[in-house]
């Protein structure tokens, strides 16, 4: 138990609060990414004590997916840059942190589309100024054949 919790206290105190990377030069990092892998695979399969899922979910930005980490990191920098610049990215800088969110915009339209993309995803986008979901191909279909007419 005591070595858990001092691994709960260096999470806590990790920095940005950004969640450590499994791929990181730090061997320390590595290992703790790899406890906070652990954790939320045993939660997944309940193993894990109520008493430690507590303690982990008092973490600030504590999420038991992933995926929703990443997700929700990648949204918070769309809002500074949305802040810093006043227009979404572009994806024809030559800037690469730029364009990868550029991508990252194009990907939640692609799977708004494509109705894979979650009801809650839905409703952050939905609150960042000038947003908007695109139109079915159909509708473009449309508006290229009133153009031509």
């Amino acid at each position: 138990m005591q070595q858990w919790l001092k691994q709960k206290r260096k999470q806590k105190k990790h920095k940005d609060n950004t969640f450590p990377a499994i791929n990181a030069n730090d061997k320390t990092e590595r290992s703790l990414a790899m406890w906070v892998h652990n954790q939320r695979r045993s939660y997944r399969l309940h193993k894990l004590p109520t008493e430690r899922a507590k303690q982990l979910t008092s973490i600030p930005n504590w999420t038991w997916n992933n995926g929703e980490s990443s997700w929700s990191r990648i949204f918070a920098s769309l809002k500074t840059y949305l802040s810093q610049n006043g227009t979404y990215p572009s994806q024809y800088t030559k800037k690469a942190a730029e364009r990868k969110l550029s991508d990252w915009v194009k990907k939640q339209r692609y799977n708004y589309n494509n109705t894979t993309l979650a009801e809650n995803k839905i409703s952050h986008l939905s609150t960042l100024p000038g947003w908007t979901f695109p139109k079915s191909s159909a509708s473009w279909e449309t508006y290229f054949a009133q153009t031509k007419t």
